[in-house]
């Protein structure tokens, strides 16, 4: 369900020269700030079950005996970049987002989806936790946020950079999974479909994208409303396995950090001072044993490049009922109805809180195009209490009072995860943890409900599907080694033939 029954500023740590330190609420200076997001975390899943248990507070990557089945830290990853980071810049704050209590599994590639399919939600709570952390006023007084997401991470930070009151100077993203296995295995971002609703580019009031490549993301900035990326593909020293060459993208960007003088990477960041403005929309490492040293591939985009993703959208109908009476909310087309809404007096939506019940459903319907669902949300009262949105009981969405994270208009949830056919939107106002109630004071309201479509949408593959894909996989396999076995056997057997001398030589060398 991606529920989560801790505070969301418990998923965030503050790097403190040695590890990450909690942070509490309006405690981050203005200035600069760094977050970075790990991603899946294979291995990790007895640790976390088996430490969580013992503990009332959240564990988190920084959490003292969280380790692997091969008895190794994330920390062994995230602290030297974070440790570089701070020394790049001592002045700004490097903090590091936690979300392993939704991203450990077991070793087993396949249930990598598990960890995608809690990615926007951490997104929304990244976003809702910064907004709590830092001090109030913060943009208004120079502070900027600088989002570095790897793997499944780059989701998160990608959902953040959406969901945040004020988006970030810069988004990096560290080998976001993009390429077709990823996609057999039902772990692909599809970033491409996230990143167009940024305003990317590279003068002030833009937010930057650099996106780094070394085993299994692809370019962005070929693709519609993105040909301001820059993409770097880096070169794995050539002995590393799928895991080492999986993470290189982090020591690649950590060996930039590391040495500025090299002039690429975290070089080009705004936030340290680099000119963006003219860099390429493509570079390539030639040498691995020359870590950043590249080669610029394609020059910068065109001025006159204005291409955009190609979004149509249309409202979704919320029936109005009597107050103090079930709404029955449907959608259009679908024939599908949800009993036990509250009175739909929101324009297109629902108010929840204060007179009016806490939860509400939707039955809606989508197609093959269906690509977000966008909604509009207000929600005051008592500082913490959430508003948290599911589609088929799956957590997507979540903000906190005062508005935050996407409390402004323009709130959203991704559709090209999920099938087409009928889906049900729940909404529901809780205190600051999904088992607190709200204060009766609190209201939200969810209102000006839009379904976004756009063509050729390639989804990940479920669960279902991708046991079959191993199943026709195996078969072929098992094919293929009986036709060759066949095939050995005949071979054998016709060089027997071949090689035994003829009848009258037997004969001859017997009697000799």
């Amino acid at each position: 369900s991606n529920v989560s029954p801790y505070p969301v500023l418990a998923h965030l740590g503050r790097w403190d020269g040695t590890t990450f330190q909690p942070v509490t609420s309006a405690s981050l200076p203005a200035g600069k700030l760094v977050v970075l997001t790990h991603g899946w975390a294979p291995g990790y899943l007895a640790a976390y079950q088996r430490l969580q248990a013992q503990s009332t507070d959240l564990v988190t990557v920084w959490t003292p005996g969280l380790v692997d089945d091969a008895n190794v830290s994330m920390l062994a990853t995230w602290a030297p970049i974070a440790q570089a980071l701070q020394t790049a810049d001592p002045a700004s704050t490097v903090m590091l987002y936690s979300w392993v209590d939704q991203s450990a599994t077991g070793a087993n590639p396949l249930e990598a989806r598990r960890g995608e399919d809690a990615t926007e939600v951490n997104g929304h709570r990244l976003a809702t936790a910064l907004d709590q952390a830092v001090v109030p006023g913060f943009a208004a007084e120079g502070g900027q946020v600088h989002l570095i997401g790897h793997s499944f991470g780059a989701n998160v930070a990608t959902t953040a950079a959406l969901a945040l009151t004020v988006p970030p100077r810069q988004l990096t993203l560290l080998d976001s999974p993009e390429t077709t296995l990823a996609l057999l295995g039902g772990a692909k971002n599809d970033l491409r479909y996230k990143l167009p609703r940024l305003d990317i580019g590279r003068g002030p009031g833009q937010t930057f994208v650099d996106n780094y490549i070394s085993y299994v993301g692809i370019r962005f900035s070929t693709f519609p409303g993105l040909d301001q990326v820059v993409d770097v593909q880096t070169a794995p020293p050539p002995g590393d396995g799928p895991g080492e060459k999986h993470t290189f993208a982090i020591v690649w960007y950590r060996t930039s950090v590391e040495d500025p003088g090299a002039g690429v990477g975290y070089a080009w960041s705004p936030l340290a001072g680099g000119d963006d403005a003219a860099l390429g929309s493509y570079y390539q490492q030639p040498d691995p044993a020359n870590v950043l040293s590249l080669s610029e591939i394609e020059g910068p985009p065109p001025p006159t490049v204005g291409t955009q993703l190609l979004v149509a959208g249309s409202d979704l109908a919320v029936p109005a009922s009597p107050a103090g009476r079930g709404a029955t909310g449907t959608v259009p087309g679908s024939g599908t109805a949800v009993p036990g809404a509250p009175a739909s007096d929101a324009a297109n939506g629902v108010a929840l809180g204060g007179p009016s019940p806490r939860t509400w459903n939707l039955t809606f319907s989508t197609d093959e195009d269906s690509l977000w669902l966008d909604f509009d949300l207000t929600l005051t009262g008592r500082a913490g209490d959430s508003v948290a949105v599911f589609i088929d009981g799956r957590q997507r969405y979540q903000a906190a009072a005062p508005e935050a994270g996407t409390g402004t208009p323009g709130a959203f949830v991704v559709l090209y995860d999920v099938a087409p056919g009928d889906h049900v939107l729940s909404v529901s106002l809780t205190g600051a943890t999904s088992t607190d109630a709200a204060d009766p004071a609190t209201t939200a309201t969810v209102a000006g409900l839009r379904l976004s479509s756009t063509a050729d949408i390639q989804r990940n593959l479920t669960a279902q599907e991708t046991n079959w894909l191993l199943i026709a996989a195996l078969a072929i396999g098992l094919v293929v080694v009986v036709a060759l076995v066949v095939v050995i056997v005949v071979l054998i057997r016709r060089l027997r033939r071949r090689v035994r001398p003829p009848a009258e030589d037997l004969t001859g060398a017997a009697a000799d």
